[in-house]
């Protein structure tokens, strides 16, 4: 379990084993598939009134927390998780079967510190595994569209087998 620190309260993302090897073949379940529009479960506790962090004295740097997150701001924080991906396997020589994680792992934690968890149009927070699975696969997606001719060709191959992956089970929910 990785646990990350701020300024608030700890925020642990407890992700299945089998999910660090989410972009290996088979591995892609239909419950990462599910789309921001159909993932809800239990909501982590509210926001204060006003749905803003309170203060925790002169030197906090908390950031307040906002309303759910729109389909823009999921988007956004995608395409840094996928940049960020991009860089690690480009430049830094990290297989995308560690990056893609590693960047879905920080999307999930900026959507449940931000957001609460909360995605517009979804009555419940989403929990981090939902958080988590979500990105990996928007990631992928827009790692494929990004520096897909940059990576070498084992993490071609596992970007080809996660959106084919991908691709199947979204024809299979039509």
């Amino acid at each position: 379990m990785a646990e990350c620190r701020g300024s608030g309260p700890p925020f642990a993302l407890s992700v299945r084993p089998s999910l660090l090897r989410l972009l290996a073949p088979g591995l892609l379940t239909l419950s990462s598939l599910a789309g921001p529009a159909v993932l809800a479960q239990t909501p982590p506790p509210p926001p204060p009134a006003g749905g803003k962090t309170p203060a925790r004295g002169a030197a906090s740097n908390a950031v307040p927390m906002e309303g759910p997150a729109t389909q823009k701001d999921l988007y956004a924080y995608a395409l840094i998780g996928a940049v960020n991906a991009c860089e690690l396997a480009t430049k830094a020589k990290v297989s995308v079967q560690q990056g893609i994680p590693a960047a879905a792992q920080s999307v999930a934690f900026v959507i449940a510190r931000r957001h609460g968890g909360r995605v517009q149009g979804i009555d419940k927070a989403l929990t981090p595994q939902q958080m988590f699975d979500g990105s990996a696969v928007q990631i992928t997606v827009l790692v494929r569209q990004g520096c897909y001719n940059q990576l070498t060709a084992a993490d071609k191959k596992v970007i080809d087998t996660s959106i084919s992956q991908i691709q199947a089970a979204s024809s299979q929910r039509r």
